[in-house]
């Protein structure tokens, strides 16, 4: 009998058990930093207002043994924009200025400033010429810069477009956005954000650029490929009068929570605000241009998200909402070519898989000659040179070598292309717009691809970490 039952349990073994969502979040991230070969990571989730994993990787420094944790500082790049955006909505509740004011009335030398207004800025539908694409910017940007300076980049340059009708990233317009808090607050943005937004928000260990030489808990910025190939090294520093209100905050992914729940509560803005911040605003066609005040906003399957990426001299940083389901997710790296973005996508579709499997569903309506034209792309993109008889002038005018340079390498980090899956095509204005879903390696993102109808040239193309 004693045998029995012995061959009995050695052919009817328990079932494994489940690993405990703790385990697989830390495996997915582990795995997915260790894949871009970041020296360090951070990561913090938050459900229904409380944070329910907080887990750090690597370390701070290259040949350091000092471990990143939930306080170790990173910059956290264009992540700061939302920041900016409750800014100026706060002033607005105050009385202090309107939305549709014209920027003119606070910044009236500004390049174009009687033709924009706060409320265009905020939704990145200006046409003002970014600043930060002129091709010697990494150069002018190690020494300190003025506000004046970064006028003077653009003061030449026309608008891409007529105000309202597209929709373009451009860090002009929320650099002029932090020249009307200061004007209009009376304090300096790096002042304003510290007193009544890090204050509220109880974001007890962020500061801005101009503090990292006085805290000894910060993560180093490295970047690679700049000289030395694969390599990686100590970023330049990045003066933060270039920066302000476009990226100017250095925090933590315990800090990030702690202002995802106290923006998400109305301690910063008040609910109607919040919701104004966080839906995406109208081209004047109608059509939505995609971008609330400082956030993306689109949907996964269906499932609305609200999120922003960042990125400095040899940071990366990514804080993703999923309101539907109550979830934030924040991930920084010190990589300047961390695909963040890619690792909240992969985190939020571990805690619900359904999500993950429903991702990757083909939709109807494919034309294979438009995937096969996607796949070109993205073949020349990883090398960093988009051939530019597929671009529209606008689009070869506005992504330099450089930044092409940078999608290289950032899709590199995510290994080679296993799958290529076409999801949804829509209108959007002269262009039809294509979503694929595709799977690399180590992540899977979604890449956009705008084609003009007139032309059947390429008017735009992203990739990111949503639908």
């Amino acid at each position: 009998m004693f045998v029995l039952a012995l061959l009995l349990a050695v052919a009817n073994p328990p079932p494994p058990q489940p690993v405990a969502l703790d385990d697989r979040l830390s495996m997915v991230a582990g795995e997915a930093i260790d894949s871009q070969r970041a020296p360090g990571g951070a990561v913090a989730v938050v459900r229904n207002g409380q944070v329910i994993y907080a887990k750090g990787f690597g370390v701070r420094n290259i040949g350091s043994d000092v471990p990143t944790d939930m306080n170790t500082r990173f910059e956290i790049g264009s992540v700061t924009k939302q920041f900016t955006a409750a800014a100026i909505l706060q002033l607005k509740e105050q009385g202090k200025l309107s939305l549709d004011d014209s920027l003119a009335k606070y910044v009236p030398v500004f390049p174009h400033a009687h033709e924009v207004t706060l409320r265009q800025l905020l939704n990145q539908v200006t046409g003002l010429p970014n600043y930060t694409d002129v091709d010697h910017f990494i150069s002018i940007a190690k020494r300190p810069g003025s506000f004046e300076k970064i006028e003077g980049l653009i003061a030449a340059q026309p608008l891409h477009f007529k105000p309202g009708t597209k929709w373009e990233y451009s860090n002009t317009n929320y650099i002029a956005l932090g020249r009307v808090i200061e004007i209009v607050s009376g304090e300096s943005y790096s002042e304003y954000i510290r007193r009544h937004l890090f204050a509220p928000a109880d974001m007890t260990h962020s500061s801005t650029l101009a503090g990292e030489a006085s805290v000894s808990d910060f993560a180093t910025p490295y970047w690679r490929g700049m000289t030395n190939g694969e390599k990686l090294s100590p970023a330049e520093p990045l003066f933060d009068s270039w920066v302000t209100a476009v990226g100017d905050i250095v925090s933590t992914a315990g800090d990030l929570a702690n202002w995802d729940i106290a923006l998400e509560s109305g301690k910063i803005v008040s609910p109607a605000d919040f919701a104004l911040m966080t839906t995406a605003g109208k081209l004047a066609g109608g059509a939505s241009d995609g971008y609330g005040f400082g956030l993306q906003i689109d949907t996964v399957d269906g499932r609305k998200r609200v999120w922003h990426n960042g990125g400095t001299f040899g940071s990366s940083s990514s804080n993703v909402t999923f309101p539907q389901d109550g979830v934030d997710v924040i991930v920084l790296e010190n990589e300047d070519g961390a695909a963040t973005a890619a690792l909240t996508t992969k985190i939020y579709e571990t805690m619900f898989p359904d999500v993950a499997l429903a991702a990757m569903r083909p939709g109807d309506g494919e034309d294979p000659s438009v995937t096969a034209r996607l796949k070109l792309l993205l073949g020349a993109a990883v090398k960093g040179a988009l051939p530019p008889d597929q671009l529209s002038p606008l689009v070869r005018q506005t992504i330099s070598r450089k930044q092409q340079q940078q999608i290289g390498e950032q899709l590199a980090t995510l290994g080679t292309v296993k799958n290529v899956i076409f999801k949804k095509k829509y209108a959007t204005g002269d262009d039809d717009t294509y979503v694929y879903r595709v799977e690399f390696a180590t992540a899977t993102v979604n890449f956009f691809l705008w084609i003009n109808k007139n032309t059947n040239l390429v008017d735009g193309i992203r990739f990111g970490p949503s639908t």
